[in-house]
């Protein structure tokens, strides 16, 4: 990256691309940023996202049906390599519901690992 971006810059501009993605589909699509969650894992902080996609056209409409989507995005920024870090994890939304705990463990485990470098 040319610039160094912070995680809360980066959470911006997912939220502006949902806004975008919006307008292109004129409305049949909705993108929205459900929750935002600091956890702090190792010292480290990981900022986790939590947004969902209803789409009742395009490739999530194999089944002729109105889909939820929703996704988990692990965000962890690396002080020392400059990097970021990031887990994503894609559900039907009644399976995220019934998993909710358990997919914000998966992805706060996010951690950089500098052994043998």
């Amino acid at each position: 990256m040319k610039n160094i971006i912070s995680e809360q810059d980066y959470l911006s501009e997912l939220e502006k691309t949902f806004l975008l993605q919006e307008k292109r589909s004129k409305g049949k699509d909705k993108y929205k940023i459900k929750d935002t969650i600091e956890v702090t894992n190792h010292r480290d902080q990981v900022y986790i996202s939590i947004s969902e996609i209803y789409a009742n056209h395009s490739i999530l409409n194999i089944f002729k049906k109105s889909e939820s989507i929703t996704m988990i995005q692990g965000v962890y920024f690396s002080v020392k390599t400059k990097r970021i870090l990031m887990a994503i994890i894609s559900s039907r939304t009644t399976n995220f519901d019934a998993n909710k705990l358990f997919f914000i463990d998966i992805v706060s485990s996010l951690s950089e690992s500098l052994e043998g470098i």
